[in-house]
């Protein structure tokens, strides 16, 4: 007689999120079957727990999608995993129960199907739906707006008339320059007529090791002092 805990850890049960137990993926689908019947002729739903179950949509999703495919079953060895496969619990149970070191997801009839419609359902989980007309997905998920709306607001403000922000005569007032209080401190000298004392200025400054300019102005400080003193 088989085990209880060997059957309900086989290929054909699953983790039930919303039992909180394992089930047979036939009992979930036919429990689905069970509630859409009863909606459709406006009775009583019978399996209040399985209402919008996300989960049982997926499983029917994949089963109704792959048709005949091979055995669910993983393969011994090194290889890729499907870890959002609705089913990857029970092949985990599988693997433990068979001693395996590692596994993969290969050989699974469901494998290539079950990845597609998985990362498929799960980029429309993470979309937002636009705030303004509660139905479209947002453009972005950091944005409130689908692409609609957001056209939308674009034409709208567009057509709203903008006052444009003029000055009122007056309004502006120049800034006063500022006078220029530095007086000129530049001089040039000709000594076009006066060459020989050009010739002078230039022996005395050499003699004396001053610059051509320094020498002039100390030369004619010189004679000012003189000049200043005889004065007084």
């Amino acid at each position: 007689m088989t085990k209880i805990s060997e059957t309900i850890s086989g290929l054909d049960f699953f983790y039930c999120e919303k039992s909180s137990c394992r089930l047979k993926t036939e009992i979930c689908l036919k429990r689905q079957e069970v509630n859409r019947t009863a909606a459709a002729s406006a009775g009583r739903v019978k399996f209040d727990i399985c209402t919008e179950c996300s989960q049982g949509a997926r499983i029917k999703e994949l089963i109704d999608s792959a048709g005949p495919v091979k055995p669910r079953k993983p393969s011994a060895g090194e290889g890729k995993k499907n870890v959002e496969c609705p089913f990857y619990s029970s092949c985990l149970d599988y693997v433990t129960k068979e001693c395996w070191k590692s596994f993969n997801c290969e050989s699974c009839g469901l494998f290539q199907l079950g990845s597609k419609e998985i990362n498929k359902a799960s980029k429309m989980e993470k979309k937002k739906i636009c705030k303004k007309c509660n139905d479209k997905p947002t453009i972005h998920p950091n944005s409130p707006y689908c692409s609609g709306c957001l056209q939308g607001m674009k034409q709208a403000k567009q057509k709203t008339p903008q006052t444009s922000k003029t000055k009122k005569p007056g309004s502006c007032k120049a800034k006063p320059e500022k006078a220029l209080k530095t007086a000129s401190t530049a001089a040039t000298i000709d000594f076009g007529k006066y060459v020989s004392v050009l010739r002078e200025i230039e022996k005395l400054a050499e003699e004396e090791m001053r610059p051509l300019g320094l020498q002039v102005v100390y030369m004619l400080s010189k004679q000012l002092k003189m000049r200043s003193s005889h004065e007084e």
